[in-house]
């Protein structure tokens, strides 16, 4: 079964295959992604936008390598507005990427 959220073709490609691997690296993910929000919601509290950005561009590495395409769009678009000092893109960006949280939490467990 998919997960869904993750790209299986690119899972496969940087896992060459393993199976067991990719859900490892999903299910590594989406343990972190709590505390990645708990991050970026504190620190967009504070105005501290180059924090935002610090928090989002490490997030979107993780979600490019595990191929969460969603993920790494919504965190490369509050990276951009928070590098930009996009105060209200940053308000707008960060709520986005509070649902894409919220839906890879949702979804099934298993990448195959």
């Amino acid at each position: 079964m998919s997960r869904a959220g993750f790209d299986p073709d690119l899972l496969e490609r940087v896992t060459d295959g393993d199976r067991a691997l990719a859900d490892a690296l999903v299910t590594m993910l989406t343990s972190e992604l709590p505390r990645h929000r708990r991050d970026i919601v504190a620190a967009v509290a504070e105005a501290d936008l180059a924090r935002v950005a610090q928090l989002a561009h490490k997030l979107s590495g993780g979600a490019a390598y595990c191929g969460a395409t969603g993920l790494k769009a919504a965190s490369d678009a509050l990276d951009v507005a928070a590098s930009n000092n996009d105060v209200e893109s940053v308000l707008r960006r960060s709520e986005q990427l509070g649902k894409e949280i919220d839906r890879l939490l949702a979804g099934p467990t298993s990448t195959s």
